[in-house]
């Protein structure tokens, strides 16, 4: 059988299609070179409020989006063909090179893949004379046959020659995204952190001056703390064990404030990472406690807020805990189970209000996010997820629950984690 094959460049279906794939946009490198000098204008795009409010990590993801490439996966288990189409195709025949048109079979074979396309039309650093064909079509790379008088073996040595071609060019592509992504992944932080320390540098020069600053209207209540300490108030809350009598609760919303005197706390923490990042889990909650105890008073003769063990913080009203806290330094999902234990062992009162303040400086901190989600959500004394009515709390890193105690499903309490990254190193 006589095998004439050729690749379309035009067909009814498609138009002005290029037939060659890495070559259409130029030199890849050119591309890297210009996106890796791009870094530096999107770090300065982020707003300063995220830069100041937001950990290195979450402004980093931000510009990752823009900056960090996805090189192409070819999906060959998903490979398929179109219909086959009629068509002619013109050939010169040997006596007096005269033209004519003859009938031929238009076959299309159709690639799927994931990831950034653009860099299938630019030529990686090492490459051939040759390139392999077809053009892209959505996500999809399409390699157009017209075929007169072909072999399916024949034709199919052709498709996987084309294939073989395309899977070496885009190694050699990936070789060149690979070495730019972490170059581009280092600059990122590098920039976010001398950003961020160049921003704690203003904000310290302007608090030496001496001059006060105009307050901002949506500036944290909290801030800055009042000279007369608030009054904490114990609420009846719900039925107790024994017929009509109540237990005392901590009201919903003086939780949530003083939560949001934690949050501040521990924002300043996470942008000042130099004066903090030596603490260790006890002399953070002696800063905590310090500064809760001059916002707070619950009666003439005692702190407010008091110390148990190494790194507890308790509210105690008659004898029995309504607010209890724990400072922890991220060691893994197992110490977080743990710490969740231990706030279930203090319960004795129904609607015990309960929270845990994470520290990491840990890389990953968006896993680490997910790990902490993950403990809580399968502690076996889970019961739901909540929404804080507070809109200072609603953020990516604050997460709210109710659990029950061990012993006793009719005892809940409140449990809100929230985590900071605060690096040991910039």
């Amino acid at each position: 059988m006589y095998l004439w094959v050729s690749f379309l460049i035009k067909s009814e279906q498609y138009t002005a299609m290029n037939q060659f794939l890495f070559t259409e946009r130029g030199e890849l490198f050119n591309h890297l070179r210009n996106m890796e000098a791009e870094i530096a204008r999107n770090v300065e795009e982020i707003d300063e409020t995220t830069i100041e409010e937001k950990s290195i990590e979450e402004c980093a993801s931000l510009v990752r989006q823009r900056s960090i490439l996805d090189c192409p996966i070819l999906r060959e288990d998903q490979m398929y063909q179109l219909e086959p189409k009629e068509s002619k195709i013109l050939m010169e025949t040997w006596i007096n090179d005269v033209q004519q048109s003859v009938p031929s079979t238009d076959i299309t074979v159709v690639l799927p893949y994931f990831g950034d396309g653009s860099l299938l039309t630019m030529r990686p650093s090492s490459h051939q004379l040759s390139f392999p064909r077809g053009f892209l079509h959505s996500q999809e790379i399409h390699i157009p046959y017209r075929v007169h008088n072909g072999d399916s073996e024949s034709l199919r040595d052709n498709i996987q020659q084309n294939l073989e071609t395309i899977r070496k060019y885009l190694e050699w592509v990936k070789i060149d995204v690979d070495a730019y992504n972490q170059r581009a992944e280092k600059k990122i932080v590098q920039l976010i952190t001398l950003r961020k320390d160049k921003l704690n540098q203003g904000r310290q020069l302007s608090a030496s001056l001496g001059i006060p600053l105009k307050i901002r209207s949506d500036a944290p209540k909290t801030y800055p703390i009042p000279l007369k300490r608030k009054e904490l108030t114990i609420h009846s809350a719900q039925p107790g064990p024994k017929g009509g009598q109540l237990d005392p609760a901590l009201d919903q919303r003086v939780y949530e404030e003083i939560l949001g005197i934690i949050q501040n706390i521990s924002l300043y923490m996470e942008k000042s990472p130099k004066s903090f990042t030596k603490l260790d889990e006890p002399e953070i909650r002696d800063f905590l406690l310090l500064t809760l105890n001059s916002q707070y008073v619950l009666d003439a003769t005692a702190e407010t807020f008091s110390a148990a063990g190494k790194t507890d913080i308790y509210v105690l009203w008659q004898n029995h805990h309504c607010f209890i806290a724990e400072c922890k330094i991220w060691k893994g999902e197992k110490q977080m189970k743990e710490a969740i234990d231990q706030l279930l062992s203090y319960v004795t009162w129904r609607d015990t209000k309960t929270s845990l303040i994470v520290f990491s400086n840990n890389k990953g901190f968006s896993e680490i996010l997910n790990k902490i989600q993950k403990a809580a959500e399968t502690h076996e004394c889970f019961v739901r997820k909540t929404a804080p009515q507070s809109s200072h709390l609603k953020n990516t890193t604050t997460f709210s629950y109710d659990f029950h105690h061990p012993s006793d499903k009719s005892k809940e309490l409140k449990l809100t984690v929230m985590v900071f990254n605060v690096p040991s190193s910039r």
